[in-house]
């Protein structure tokens, strides 16, 4: 079983150097039991990387939305599989036998609890095999540039046309997403700060607004208590 030509995959983010093999140590690090984050905008369409049938597991644990994308050999399962994790929506149906390239979900950052917006928005990717092992999918590549090779900014894994897509790193999609705004005028009761989107605007507590403050911040995203994260979602299903 190979996938063709690596080079032509988005990047891996940039908190992992843009190396998979960084991407999937950090995993394990984690205590998961690996993975390969590469950069998506919220909905960037995902193609699946080689022929396969689609089995659509919403709220699957700590992924989130995931599509499990079982390979096929001579119209067979051969016991291969792909998991893409984190999508906002599933564009094929359970069952559904697709070719490569053929869009099969969006990203997104769905993560426990049906939160939608649990992590940064990015484009989650493991392999097993048959025998039940989470492996990495760069070791079955035909082809793997160097890490530090120009690569593709669409996911594009076949010679099937896929439109274009535009993609951001995780933070700038967070920039994105809302921005502060202070507002001194108006009643005393409308007085204070804003969380703004692109889809409306909410007032903001102290404890909001730190708790933001902390989820932007890299370095401290990984000490919020997932009550904590709860109340990140609500203000940012407000504005969004």
């Amino acid at each position: 079983m190979t996938y063709q030509n690596a080079a032509s995959f988005t990047q891996v983010i940039e908190d992992d150097k843009r190396d998979p093999r960084v991407s999937w140590q950090h995993h394990l690090d984690r205590k998961s039991s690996g993975g390969v984050d590469l950069v998506a905008k919220y909905g960037t369409p995902l193609p699946a990387a080689t022929s396969c049938e689609v089995e659509n597991l919403p709220w699957y644990g700590t992924g989130g939305n995931t599509v499990r994308l079982w390979h096929l050999a001579d119209g067979k399962r051969n016991g291969f599989y792909d998991e893409y994790m984190h999508l906002s929506e599933f564009t094929k149906e359970t069952g559904d036998r697709v070719s490569a390239g053929t869009i099969v979900g969006l990203s997104g950052a769905s993560g426990p609890n049906k939160n939608l917006h649990y992590y940064a928005p990015h484009w989650h990717w493991h392999l097993y095999t048959p025998q039940g092992t989470r492996v990495i999918p760069w070791d079955y590549f035909d082809y793997v540039p160097p890490t530090s090779s120009p690569v593709s900014s669409v996911a594009s894994v076949s010679s099937t046309p896929i439109t274009p897509v535009t993609v951001a790193t995780p933070k700038q999609e967070e920039e994105d997403m809302f921005k502060f705004v202070n507002a001194a005028d108006g009643k005393p009761s409308e007085r204070g700060v804003y969380a703004v989107g692109r889809g409306g605007k909410k007032h903001l507590s102290g404890q909001e607004k730190g708790l933001l403050e902390r989820w932007r911040n890299e370095n401290e995203r990984d000490s919020l208590l997932l009550a904590e994260m709860d109340i990140i979602s609500n203000v940012l299903r407000a504005v969004s």
